[in-house]
């Protein structure tokens, strides 16, 4: 039986007396769960005729997955975010929820064969949001930010005029005259809260809509109580009730910090260009006669299958390409996760996202970069506003919000001696100190800031969420081969029998391959001119094969020794190889103290043989 002061939907937040939820998002989304229940099925699973104009309105496919862009009210902190957190759950095929704080755009996506776009575009409406669809190709709305400079700029002058009435005031200024200047600056502060402080106005609406404890409410309630009392005693002449202008100062300050804190986060959640990844821009044009002067320079996304290029050292390859020199080493760290740099010769391919340690090298391209792996991979990562999940800091400054309420209300009880107008003041001091602006708004700033800097270390962290996720790890799994053992080859037969023609084969079968077997064949054999195979083709987990002056050849795993490797010729062994695997000691070491702190496991496709050989080795599973 679900708790009498927990909401029915999300059991995590209190409700009122008499009521099963803390908001209307829950209770919308409980009713969508029960028609569920009842029907069998979703109620989105048939996209409906409103749907269809959408689809012909903004240019969507009819079939497939589409990112859907709309824009939404302001949200007012990361506690707003709780209820959107829940959609994915209730929404059939919903995913990647993301909201830019920027422009106050919300992005999902949705495949039209499951789900109806309407559906959570009318449910967005229920939750208060008042949703706006962007037309395809549409450019976000960027006002905010000149918005909001200008009304910081306003509020501040409007602070300083205040002021300058007020400092007479603090001087021994009385009589009439006092009067007249506490006049002025009534006259002067309706601007500041009938427009200055209207976005805290609109947060705590949001939040009231929702049943959401959001950070602008004590902060409304707090100045508005704070305003009517300011007027009240101008009125009635007590000055001693008058706030103008230290509210009309907290405004500004509260108006100045967000918008420097949202500049902020915006500028290091900003997406990195995919170019800064290519460590170039444009690529000089060769002709594969003649490379001594380039024929013309491209921009990365002008390249096109059949040009020949020219990398510089540390430059990365935009595309799949043939290599043209007769030999030039490359890393593939970005697409592998391997370290070690390989050397490959004439008429090697070489996958989009290597990066050029030697000199110079020329290459000719396969496919246009657009179609490679490595730029579709970088053009993944660069999803714009952050994911929309249920942090802890949604929680606390909820609870901290919740707090602030309690202590007013503890106040007026423990402390009646004080008086109700000392109470009401000291409550407009602890919700206005206590507000959790902190929580709520400088968490965002550092996970962006994080992200930032595991940028600049190597690593490009898409979904911030994860620096949440990483203090809770408990289990680690390393990869075997590559990862924690280094392969070399060893030559069973004699030497003289693996002449240069039988090792040029093999690198050429292995040149498609990025295995750890391939790149040690490689590191053994050196730069070598391949040979053309026709029909090649690497079977996971086996090997790889093809045609090579009209016979077979396979380079594939003894069926007798799973720790040797054989050359085939039309299905007959030609010549078998022994692989050894080495681990540096500081890593065994490293691995043993680790295991101190988490579980660790081995994962590999490898016999089990080997993979237990390895495990007692390093004492771990």
């Amino acid at each position: 039986m679900d708790s009498p002061s927990l909401c029915s939907f999300c059991k995590q937040k209190p409700v009122s007396f008499g009521q099963r939820y803390c908001c209307l998002a829950c209770e919308i989304l409980d009713g969508l769960k029960s028609k569920e229940k009842k029907q069998g099925t979703s109620p989105t699973d048939l996209p409906t005729a409103e749907d269809h104009a959408i689809q012909s309105l903004f240019g969507i496919p009819e079939k497939g997955g589409y990112k859907y862009f709309c824009e939404v009210e302001p949200i007012a902190c990361a506690a707003c975010l709780f209820p959107l957190a829940q959609l994915p759950q209730y929404v059939d095929g919903l995913t990647d929820l993301r909201w830019d704080r920027h422009t106050n755009r919300l992005s999902f996506t949705l495949p039209q064969d499951r789900s109806s776009p309407t559906y959570v575009f009318q449910l967005l409406k229920k939750m208060g949001l008042a949703p706006r669809w962007y037309r395809i190709n549409e450019t976000a709305n960027r006002s905010q930010p000149q918005s909001s400079s200008l009304r910081i700029g306003v509020t501040g002058a409007l602070f300083g005029n205040i002021m300058l009435f007020a400092i007479p005031i603090y001087g021994g200024l009385s009589g009439e005259l006092a009067n007249i200047f506490f006049f002025i600056q009534g006259l002067l502060f309706l601007p500041v809260l009938f427009w200055s402080a209207r976005p805290f106005y609109q947060g705590a609406l949001v939040g009231l809509r929702t049943n959401t404890l959001s950070t602008d409410l004590p902060l409304s309630l707090a100045f508005l109580v704070g305003s009517i009392f300011s007027y009240v005693g101008l009125f009635l002449r007590e000055k001693e009730w008058i706030y103008f202008d230290s509210l009309s100062g907290f405004i500004f300050l509260i108006l100045l910090s967000r918008y420097l804190l949202e500049r902020a986060v915006i500028k290091e959640e900003t997406s990195i260009p995919i170019e800064n990844f290519l460590e170039t821009s444009v690529l000089p044009i060769f002709d594969e006669q003649n490379k001594d002067k380039p024929l013309a320079w491209k921009s990365i996304f002008q390249l096109k299958a059949g040009d020949i290029i020219g990398l510089e050292q540390q430059q990365r390859l935009p595309a799949n390409g043939i290599l043209l020199d007769s030999q030039a080493e490359f890393e593939h760290s970005w697409m592998t996760g391997e370290w070690e740099p390989e050397t490959y010769g004439k008429n090697s391919p070489i996958p989009a996202g290597s990066r050029l340690l030697s000199s110079k090298a020329y290459l000719r391209l396969e496919q246009n970069p657009e179609e490679s792996q490595f730029i579709k991979l970088l053009q993944s990562l660069k999803s714009t506003g952050q994911k929309i999940s249920t942090q802890e800091e949604s929680l606390i400054g909820q609870i901290l919000v919740l707090g602030s309420f309690l202590g007013a209300v503890a106040l007026a009880f423990i402390a009646p001696h004080l008086g109700t107008l000392e109470i009401l003041r000291r409550s407009l001091a602890l919700w206005i100190v206590a507000c959790p602006c902190a929580v709520s708004f400088i968490a965002p700033l550092t996970r962006a800031l994080g992200a930032r800097l595991a940028y600049h270390l190597g690593f490009w962290i898409r979904d911030a969420g994860v620096f949440h996720k990483l203090p809770k790890v408990k289990t680690i799994a390393f990869d075997k081969t590559g990862t924690i053992t280094q392969t070399l080859i060893n030559i069973d037969q004699d030497a003289p029998l693996l002449d240069n023609w039988l090792k040029r084969v093999i690198l050429s079968l292995e040149s498609i391959s990025c295995h750890p077997i391939a790149r040690a064949f490689r590191a053994t054999f050196g730069a070598m001119e391949l040979l053309p195979v026709t029909n090649h083709r690497e079977i996971i987990g086996q090997g790889v094969e093809g045609q090579i002056d009209g016979h077979h050849f396979q380079i594939t795993k003894s069926a007798h020794n799973p720790q040797v490797i054989e050359l085939k010729k039309n299905d007959k062994a030609v010549v078998s190889f022994s692989l050894k695997e080495s681990i540096p000691h500081p890593l065994i070491q490293w691995l043993k103290n680790l295991s101190s702190r988490f579980n660790l496991y081995v994962i590999s496709g490898d016999h089990p043989s080997r993979v237990e050989e390895l495990t007692r080795l390093i004492e771990i599973p």
